[in-house]
């Protein structure tokens, strides 16, 4: 099987196969923490030991900063301490159900504190109830409490006391329609419940330090928590065979296209080498290893040069690659190899050299190579934002190659893209007064926009004289990863890590449009839009082109990050979650060089890859410091305007920056 035809199989698989077919994958959900019963996905036993991060845990806090550093993992359990400025953690399971049972070991729980699990009625945001254990002067109190419009109060007869409680000690729940009960130490506490819909559940600390381990839960899953799952699940997994397909796949049929300069360069090569080149197999790494060890001891052999740049670009090593072309293209110019450097400046973001390419490969093309010459053609078009351009290329190009399976997906994906075909324009006014299309249901539109109207406001504030409404704009929002995987892979292919959205130029109808998608979560959805609605609404006042790009890249994410207080207002206090990759101290990577790289970094080579991670970070960096103090929001404002000595001010001197930026997080909590 050719490697075109298995990527074309593993993308149609993804693309076509539903979730109600394939049923809830729980073990591929929950990995090995879950063991379902015989002949059911739908019921079984959650367990973790908690000695680590469970996949399917979240962290939360009732105070201000990141709540992360609150948790600590060891051999011993899961540690809890809450502080002055976190007084309540709690550990969130991303699990939904309609009953549950189970048992979990209290291994410590300082005098004062208190432990409960925080059970959420899945449908009704005023529902909830509170499995308490506190450790008081007086001993110890079970409580089952229930949410009221003001706070959690004890249900009738739910208090009990235990004199003594010997640590650590297993605390053992039930939870189903009609019962909700406790019990540890030999004393239960129990309470009367009608539980109207799912449930999820969350492992709550308050006051003092603790540590549990040891949870084993039997569950019966919630179907619509299931079909939620089942669409992140199934998010990730096409995720990662989109991103072969678009990036390693798209380079199949150039990979397998032979240098015309081949035969000589075997001739010069050692029987070593020969063997060794022979013996490379499907390994991406070994291959790019083999061929730039060849290459380096070659360098006037174009062959050598141009096999190189093809394993690296494969193997994901751009610069690389790029240089290895760019060195065969130097020696001996062939179609092949400028077609090859075409799709490699295109990657980098060298959007003009890799045009300047695309044109001298067509010259004496061979047949063979104008599939892979239409393709790049194609992502082309759409990295200028030319949505329809890139459409009519590419169904030109499936009419002339009608069983060539890379260019009909593409050619798909971008006539999902000018019109997606289950998406329906709603009623609702969308933020801003965009056309909002999408294929959920109003209720759950509402619940979206509510969500994002304080954001909303904020970036009104940040630019005023934005137009009232943005009239021939769209916003796309999709229920299925599926369907709006398969409308973003032609112009997110090369992004594929993170694509939970994207704003384009030229999108719906032509129009500028924001896409999204709800499968991610819910959080996600919304972080996503607030950074995409920033670059429509710059787009809007004509300043993307002249904005520096660390600013315009810098306030997407610095506004997305925002968190409502307890008294509505926006603050940002918390440590974007795109960095957390970064490891548990994402800040401590930060240096004054990545200050200075993501300032002066053109708009070509902010997003290379590699690097592109690292100039966020600084970019949200610079932003956060000069926007969340009174004393410097004239400065951004000032920039946002277009001064360039204000610009020039703010960034002149990075070690300075980076120095009272870096202190002044640190003072805010946010590490």
């Amino acid at each position: 099987m050719t490697t075109a035809r298995a990527f074309a199989i593993a993308l149609a698989l993804a693309l076509t196969t539903p979730v109600a077919a394939q049923g809830f994958d729980a073990d591929g959900f929950f990995g090995d923490s879950f063991h379902a019963e015989p002949d059911r996905t739908d019921a079984g036993t959650l367990s973790a030991k908690l000695i680590d991060t469970p996949d399917w845990m979240d962290f939360t806090g009732s105070g201000t900063g990141r709540v992360r550093g609150h948790f600590d993992f060891d051999e011993a359990g899961m540690a809890v301490g809450p502080s002055e400025a976190q007084p309540s953690c709690e550990a969130l399971l991303d699990v939904g159900f309609t009953s549950a049972s189970g048992t979990l070991k209290l291994a410590d729980l300082e005098q004062g504190g208190k432990f409960a699990l925080h059970l959420r009625d899945m449908l009704d945001p005023a529902a909830a109830w509170l499995l308490e254990v506190s450790h008081t002067a007086d001993g110890w109190q079970l409580c089952i409490r229930t949410r009221t419009p003001r706070r959690f109060v004890a249900m009738p007869g739910s208090k009990q006391q235990l004199d003594k409680l010997a640590l650590p000690a297993e605390l053992a729940f039930t939870i189903k329609d009609g019962l909700l009960s406790i019990s540890i130490g030999g004393v239960e506490s129990a309470a009367n419940v009608a539980l109207k819909n799912g449930l999820t559940m969350g492992l709550s600390f308050t006051d003092k330090r603790a540590r549990v381990r040891d949870l084993s839960m039997s569950v019966k899953l919630d179907a619509t928590w299931m079909q939620d799952a089942g669409q992140r699940l199934l998010a990730r997994r096409t995720l990662e065979r989109l991103r072969d397909y678009a990036t390693v796949g798209l380079l199949s049929g150039i990979s397998a296209y032979r240098h015309p300069g081949i035969e000589e360069a075997l001739k010069a090569y050692s029987d070593e080498e020969v063997r060794q080149r022979a013996g490379m197999g499907d390994d991406i790494a070994r291959r790019a290893e083999v061929t730039q060890r060849i290459a380096a001891m070659h360098p006037q052999l174009a062959a050598a040069q141009h096999e190189a740049g093809i394993a690296a670009l494969v193997a994901g090593r751009l610069d690389a690659g790029r240089a290895f072309l760019q060195a065969a293209d130097k020696l001996t110019r062939t179609p092949v190899t400028s077609l090859a450097l075409a799709e490699a400046d295109r990657r980098v973001g060298e959007i003009d050299a890799a045009e300047a390419q695309l044109k001298l490969a067509r010259v004496d093309m061979p047949e063979a190579l104008k599939p892979d010459f239409a393709l790049v053609k194609a992502r082309l078009a759409a990295d200028h934002g030319d949505i329809r351009g890139a459409q009519q290329v590419l169904a030109a190009a499936h009419r002339d190659y009608p069983n060539h399976v890379q260019i009909a997906e593409f050619a798909d994906s971008a006539s999902a893209l000018l019109q997606p075909p289950t998406l329906q324009a709603t009623e609702l006014d969308g933020p801003f007064g965009l056309r909002l299309v999408s294929d959920l249901d109003d209720d759950s539109l509402r619940v979206i926009l509510a969500r994002l109207q304080p954001y909303t406001e904020k970036i009104r504030l940040w630019l005023p004289d934005m137009s009232e409404k943005l009239d021939e704009g769209v916003l796309a929002i999709f229920s299925s990863p599926i369907e709006y995987l398969h409308a973003a892979l032609l112009v997110a292919g090369d992004n594929l890590d993170n694509v939970a959205g994207m704003y384009l130029p030229h999108g719906i109808g032509g129009a500028r449009s924001v896409l999204a998608c709800r499968a991610f979560g819910e959080d996600e959805l919304q972080r996503t839009l607030v950074h995409e609605l920033w670059h429509m609404c710059v787009a809007s006042t004509g300043r993307t082109e002249t904005m520096p790009r660390w600013l315009n890249e810098g306030m997407a994410v610095f506004l997305s990050a925002g968190r409502q207080d307890s008294e509505g207002r926006m603050v940002y206090d918390e440590l974007p979650s795109e960095f957390f990759t970064f490891g548990d101290a994402p800040l401590g990577v930060l240096t004054p060089a990545h200050i200075r790289q993501a300032v002066d970094a053109r708009p070509a080579e902010f997003y290379v890859p590699g690097v592109v991670r690292g100039n966020y970070l600084a970019s949200w960096t610079i932003v956060w410091f000069y926007a969340s103090s009174v004393e410097n929001l004239a400065i951004v404002r000032a920039i946002l305007k277009g001064d360039a000595n204000a610009l020039k001010q703010a960034t002149a001197n990075e070690k300075a920056l980076f120095d009272a930026a870096t202190a002044a997080l640190r003072k805010a909590g946010i590490e």
